[in-house]
């Protein structure tokens, strides 16, 4: 028939296709970074009931992966915290925790009086002088509408 002949046609191609995608997105693919010892967060897409999806925190933890299970799933240590989950999740649902080593650790603080105010400089010295209150205001003597 017809139809059929067409749709043989139309399919002929498709796997074809399909290994050409998988293996253009195998090219950009990377390896995840999690190891043993790592600290993660765990995305977990459960709500309580009457809380918001949208306003839900969804990420919990950090957690620190114990073992690696598999090349796609990890223990994590769960003990000592308030979750009560099973400790072996896949690896799509970790992020790595974010460590800045070249942010700053000291606080720099500089006592008041050595502190060097820039708007003081830059506005003229009246600005600082008090203003009488009844400055600018007036009293209406005649209504002319």
């Amino acid at each position: 028939m017809r139809i059929q002949r067409h749709y043989q046609i139309a399919r002929r191609p498709i796997p074809g296709t399909v290994n050409t995608r998988a293996a253009r997105q195998n090219a950009h693919a990377t390896e995840h970074a999690i190891e043993r010892g790592s600290r993660v967060w765990l995305y977990l897409d459960r709500v309580k009931p009457g809380y918001a999806r949208k306003l839900a925190h969804m990420w919990h933890g950090p957690f620190r992966v114990a073992e690696l299970v598999s090349a796609y799933a990890v223990r994590l240590e769960t003990h000592g915290t308030p979750y009560q989950l099973f400790p072996i999740v896949h690896v799509s649902k970790l992020k790595l925790v974010r460590e800045f080593p070249s942010r700053p650790e000291l606080r720099l603080t500089v006592h008041a009086d050595e502190r060097f105010d820039f708007d003081e400089e830059l506005l003229p010295e009246e600005s600082w002088e008090a203003r009488d209150v009844n400055e600018g205001v007036y009293e209406v003597e005649q209504n002319l509408d």
